[in-house]
């Protein structure tokens, strides 16, 4: 069941720990989504930080390496286990491999990550903190992909578009290419689709 709407989470900030929403939460959420877009172990994550922008000089004091860290292993921003995500790191196996390179970041909070899942494929994730904790999704796997929360998302890969039938469409439908000629099919939706809607879409 979805929480209702908490003066403190969704008006004052997230419950989170400090001392930067913007770094720390924000960085939590990004985290959390690169860990769901694998979908599988993280062996190693590849964070680069483009000088032009904040995170190079503040990633450290200001939380953005315990949020992202702490959301790679599944944690929320309020976690009690947060001052402990480098141990935790270890123990999971996850290798923290960070890099400083300019690559015309379009916003001060960029994060560029890329993750290697233990069977061997890359992923890679596009997304900027816009402030108060809320994030922005910017690209996956190279494909443009904008969401800031208000959709649920569900994204198929296909070589192909299959027809969806039509009591599954979406509120909205997008389709994007990428350069090996897979297909991006993104479904946003206002309700969170159930195990029945999802394993249906698998078929297709």
């Amino acid at each position: 069941m979805k929480d209702p709407p908490s003066i403190f989470n969704d008006v004052l900030g997230p419950v989170m720990r400090g001392p930067s929403s913007s770094h720390s939460a924000a960085a939590n959420r990004i985290g959390r989504l690169m860990r769901a877009l694998a979908g599988e172990k993280i062996s190693t994550l590849v964070v680069r930080y483009d000088p032009n922008g904040s995170l190079v000089t503040t990633h450290k004091e200001q939380g953005s390496d315990l949020g992202l860290y702490s959301g790679i292993l599944g944690w929320t921003p309020d976690d009690p286990r947060l001052p402990t995500y480098e141990q935790a790191l270890k123990e999971e196996g996850i290798k923290i491999d960070l890099h400083y390179e300019s690559y015309s970041a379009p916003h001060p909070n960029f994060y560029r990550l890329e993750a290697h899942g233990a069977s061997g494929t890359i992923y890679h994730f596009d997304a900027i903190s816009t402030g108060g904790g809320m994030i922005k999704t910017i690209a996956i796997d190279g494909i443009p992909f904008a969401s800031a929360g208000d959709y649920h998302h569900v994204l198929i890969w296909a070589k192909d578009v299959p027809e969806l039938r039509p009591d599954l469409v979406a509120e909205i439908v997008s389709i994007h290419k990428s350069e090996e000629g897979q297909h991006l099919i993104n479904l946003s939706l206002r309700e969170e689709p159930g195990q029945e809607t999802l394993q249906t879409l698998a078929k297709q």
